[in-house]
């Protein structure tokens, strides 16, 4: 399981730049159902 690291975790909706995508889907090999952990930095985290 991987953690990825946002400053600013918005509310809603959670939008991953092209580079982020490419990395977790190429690089990590990511798929469609697969689970993406993400951390404010703050103590918040996000699935």
């Amino acid at each position: 399981m991987y953690w990825f690291y946002l400053a600013d975790i918005p509310k809603k909706k959670i939008l991953l730049n092209q580079e982020e995508s490419k990395h977790i889907t190429k690089v990590l090999r990511y798929g469609i159902g697969d689970t993406v952990y993400l951390n404010d930095g703050k103590g918040s985290v996000y699935q």
